[in-house]
């Protein structure tokens, strides 16, 4: 009975193994701020959107009427390349003669997630109670969307700060939903709510990585040296 906290505390150290090196933050924030950036021109620019339909719809027929809509999938399309380099800079470099550990598929309890999802929903109902009250703000429930996803997401990156140990991803997690929370009341578009939101996520969640990384950087260059 006595190993039982030590077998927990090896659990927790393989897990956030995976966050040690910063790179896992550094593909949050290429993902984050170009879903913000796809947003912003898909709603704030969406005639030139569909210009381009028309256009490539008149040159390649059905087909090319579908091919705008392929800027949708560029975060996750950076998002998997993002995660390719990071495999490829471990297995080569950070993780060379340290060993390969595989992510674990959820880091987060089924509650956490469930909560988050709850964070969303209520969000949504608010969003519509005030869009019934104001509206003249015909596009508040979107913009509420688009920050309560945020807020979400920091609520997730608190919880494994907190269980994994990782400090950084508290201060993330809590100063991107503070942060992020008054482009609700500020005269914004969804597009730049959208913006906004994405590039203070990717600022600081590439900022909690600049540490870690050099940290990799140097344990790594170390071992090989010696």
């Amino acid at each position: 009975m006595s190993t039982l906290p030590d077998v927990k505390k090896l659990v927790q150290q393989t897990q956030r193994y995976e966050f040690s090196d910063g790179l896992r933050d550094l593909q949050l924030a290429i993902m984050m701020a170009a879903f913000g950036l796809v947003t912003w021109f898909t709603f704030d620019h969406a005639q030139t959107w569909l210009v381009w339909a028309v256009q490539l719809a008149e040159r390649f027929g059905v087909v090319g009427r579908w091919i705008p809509l392929l800027i949708t999938v560029v975060p996750a399309l950076l998002a998997l390349i993002a995660l390719f380099v990071m495999r490829l800079i471990r297995r080569r470099w950070l993780w060379r003669d340290s060993g390969f550990v595989k992510p674990v598929r959820w880091i987060v309890p089924r509650h956490v997630t469930l909560i988050s999802l709850g964070i969303i929903l209520v969000a949504i109902a608010v969003g519509v109670l005030v869009q019934r009250t104001q509206p003249e703000d015909e596009l508040f429930l979107l913009r509420m969307i688009l920050v309560s996803s945020g807020w979400s997401f920091g609520y997730t990156l608190i919880e494994m700060g907190r269980r994994l140990n990782i400090p950084r991803y508290i201060w993330v997690g809590a100063v991107g939903s503070l942060a992020t929370t008054p482009t609700l009341i500020l005269p914004l578009t969804v597009g730049q709510t959208a913006l906004i939101s994405g590039v203070i996520w990717g600022v600081l969640l590439a900022m909690s990585s600049i540490q870690p990384l050099r940290s990799a950087a140097r344990a790594a260059g170390e071992t090989r040296h010696e």
